[in-house]
């Protein structure tokens, strides 16, 4: 799982915070990352990928459209700062990064339900690694989610706990390794919802991974922008297209 770094929203600054995951069967890990060999001969090329932000265009665009293919699914969930400004969530950025853990928690649980297709929980519970980054501990993480998981009525919660494994990893960035997936979608979907200058967008990246998000009932649940309010009105004015596809 992997968030976008949190800052506080003023000018330089980025209008959204972002978090991706991908989730995907044990049985199915070294299938997913053959991506990279596989990236490597469309590219032409013997290099090894690096983090989207460091890739140039051409491979992260293979790289994507090639990662939607596998037995996978991902979830993508943001925070639109402005709309929060003067906020609680806002005036501290642990805060908005605990909510991002939550809704990405909240799908990657029900990604997990939904396969154990009336299975027991724990012949399908999910492990659950985070991209590690100095901005918020691991112990601070973990804190918040003993929290959440013993007090969801009072943190209005909806993950299954049941399907996630208590157990919380916490994995430094490796090229080419399964943390290498989250920094994919994460940063695609960034890219996707970002305004740079000129309030221009490049959604090219997360266009190519929309076959491979959690949906359910014709809806994407593994989709989800936060406040909706704000989102709509943003939609309204013609930005987001990609949530229209």
């Amino acid at each position: 799982m992997k968030p976008e770094t949190a800052v506080k929203y003023g000018k330089g600054s980025s209008q959204f915070l972002a978090m991706g995951a991908i989730v995907l069967a044990e049985a199915d890990l070294q299938s997913s990352l053959s991506l990279f060999s596989e990236a490597r001969t469309e590219r032409g090329h013997a290099k090894t990928f690096r983090k989207f932000s460091e890739n140039n265009d051409k491979d992260n665009f293979v790289l994507t459209k090639l990662l939607s293919k596998k037995s996978v699914r991902f979830v993508a969930v943001a925070l639109h700062k402005p709309s929060l400004a003067g906020s609680h969530i806002r005036s501290n950025p642990q805060k908005e990064y605990q909510y991002l853990v939550k809704f990405t928690l909240e799908r990657i649980s029900w990604v997990a339900r939904d396969a154990a297709r009336g299975g027991h929980p724990d012949q399908n519970c999910c492990r659950v690694f985070f991209s590690e980054q100095k901005t918020y501990p691991y112990e601070d993480l973990c804190e918040y989610l003993n929290k959440l998981q013993h007090g969801r009525d009072r943190h209005n919660c909806s993950v299954e706990w049941a399907y996630i494994d208590e157990k919380i990893g916490y994995a430094k960035h490796k090229n080419e390794d399964p943390i290498h997936f989250g920094d994919l979608v994460a940063s695609a979907f960034h890219r996707a919802i970002e305004p740079k200058e000129h309030e221009m967008v490049d959604d090219r990246f997360f266009r190519n991974l929309l076959p491979a998000i959690y949906s359910k009932n014709g809806k994407r649940h593994g989709l989800k922008l936060f406040p909706p309010r704000q989102i709509d009105e943003i939609c309204a004015r013609g930005e987001l297209s990609f949530l229209k596809l």
